[in-house]
């Protein structure tokens, strides 16, 4: 894969250009490159690896959108697309070598085109800056549809064609956007170049109107969600830290149970990049430490070499050692975990049954029988042992038992479990859903849920509704209707 730095180095233009590209294309098409693949073992990780290979051995070879939180390594995950995808038409059409590609980020193009934009702010007059600064803008566009335009056409010259990567496009400027959706449109087939895209939210401007037929998309889930992977990464990073640092005896071998522990408390705003951060300065640290304790004990080292190998096995990384104040990491003094504590829990957390089976097969016939019992049973309150669990039981528990189990209640909600089926049958018939309207719930989206709270108070004191059974299953089932539009 051709570096940015490389693709931009070229100062040539016109032809001379375009041919300085497709050398570097071609001579970096044959090199190894690095990437890695998905840790763990959990259901989000292997939803991931599946949707991944998918979009390698794709036959029509279609345009990939990967969608993630930041540092989720989606350009891992691009890497790996387009080595499954370069391995597929090596047995096919190139049987000796690989189709080449070239990297883009995105950010980086406007982190340069915005320094450049400050270094001439600088040297102009005040009045004149803003100008300046839209003058920059204009330039920085107009280089980036350049530089895109120029891989598209170099890569569409060679026989095979190749892969444009483009990591972070949603921060792409109108001008290369517009470029890139114009790509987006034509077949990869048509021009022989495939696109894969990184984005951290939905790129809808860059969409084709067909969006669901030529484009692949591949959703990289955050770490928070696969917290049983969290381990196996920690893991991974810290043989990739012994690696770096020459050091793959000395340095810690693993991690205590107390240290797993904390990690998978942690919530990791920044995902794998956070934690990658994390192991490798705690293992710097564990490593540093040793070094010191053995130098206090008289150890020699002999000039610039490395101390000498504490005997027996190196320490393990330890809670002190990853979070020097773990309430800080957690924000907390005190955490009960309930899946170490209970194993039966956890291996039902974790089956096949959680949450799709018990939201099928027990929370909605449940719900239905409910209902059932407060439409077609006695009305009075204490008639009707619906009403009163429903009341007494079912709403004072939920905010009861949320200190202690989170949102576990939102796992089998038998309000969207009606949706969650509405859905399943809609995308099973064909049916298209439409785009969530993201930018309006963020703006409106907390004052429609507080005014419809207040209804609903409103609504329960002057009606009574805890002393009527019809009026309390109206609520549940418009509440429901809610659940079923929203997933519909």
């Amino acid at each position: 894969v051709a570096s940015q730095e490389e693709i931009e180095a070229p100062s040539s233009s016109g032809e001379d250009r375009a041919r300085d590209l497709q050398l570097l294309l071609r001579r970096h098409a044959a090199r190894p490159y690095p990437c890695r693949g998905e840790c763990g073992r959990s259901r989000a990780v292997k939803r991931l690896r599946d949707a991944r290979h998918a979009a390698s051995r794709d036959a029509a070879a279609r345009h990939v959108l990967i969608v993630g939180e930041p540092g989720t390594l989606k350009s891992d995950v691009a890497l790996l697309i387009h080595a499954g995808d370069s391995v597929r038409h090596d047995a096919e059409t190139l049987p000796r070598r690989r189709r080449p590609a070239a990297a883009l980020d995105c950010g980086r193009l406007r982190a340069f085109e915005s320094k450049a934009a400050s270094t001439r702010a600088q040297a102009t007059p005040l009045q004149t800056s803003a100008a300046a600064f839209a003058d920059t803008a204009r330039r920085k566009e107009k280089r980036a549809a350049t530089l895109i335009a120029d891989l598209i056409e170099a890569l569409s010259s060679i026989d095979g064609g190749g892969t444009l990567i483009l990591r972070d496009v949603h921060v792409l400027p109108a001008g290369a956007a517009s470029v890139v959706a114009s790509a987006m449109r034509a077949p990869a087939g048509a021009h022989g170049v495939r696109l894969i895209l990184t984005a951290s939210k939905p790129v809808p401007e860059l969409m084709p109107p067909n969006e669901s037929e030529s484009v692949i998309t591949v959703r990289v889930p955050p770490l928070r969600v696969r917290r049983e992977d969290i381990e196996a990464e920690a893991l991974f990073f810290l043989r990739t830290a012994a690696v770096r640092a020459d050091q793959p005896s000395t340095m810690p071998r693993g991690i205590t149970e107390a240290g797993v522990r904390q990690l998978q408390a942690h919530d990791w705003p920044g995902n794998e990049t956070e934690l990658e951060a994390l192991i490798e300065r705690a293992a710097v640290q564990q490593f540093a430490s040793d070094a010191l304790l053995l130098k206090r004990q008289g150890a020699r080292v002999a000039g610039n070499s490395p101390p000498a190998t504490p005997p027996g096995p190196p320490p393990m990384l330890s809670e002190s050692v990853l979070w020097p104040d773990p309430r800080a990491s957690r924000g907390e003094s005190f955490r009960f975990d309930l899946l170490r504590a209970y194993p039966l829990l956890r291996k039902v957390f974790r089956s096949e049954l959680w949450p799709d089976g018990f939201m099928r097969y027990v929370v909605v016939p449940v719900f239905a029988v409910w209902n059932l019992g407060l439409l077609f049973g006695p009305q009075a309150r204490d008639d009707n042992v619906f009403l009163t669990v429903f009341w007494a039981w079912w709403w004072p528990g939920i905010l009861l038992v949320y200190p202690l189990v989170g949102r576990l209640w939102c796992s089998f909600c038998p309000f969207m479990a009606y949706g969650e089926l509405v859905q399943r049958w809609r995308l099973a018939t064909g049916a298209r859903l439409r785009r969530w309207p993201s930018d309006a719930l963020d703006r409106y989206g907390a004052w429609f849920l507080y005014a419809l709270f207040a209804a609903i108070l409103v609504w329960e004191e002057v009606w009574a509704l805890e002393d009527h059974a019809r009026l309390s299953s109206a609520l549940l089932l418009l509440i429901t209707a809610g659940g079923v539009a929203g997933r519909a």
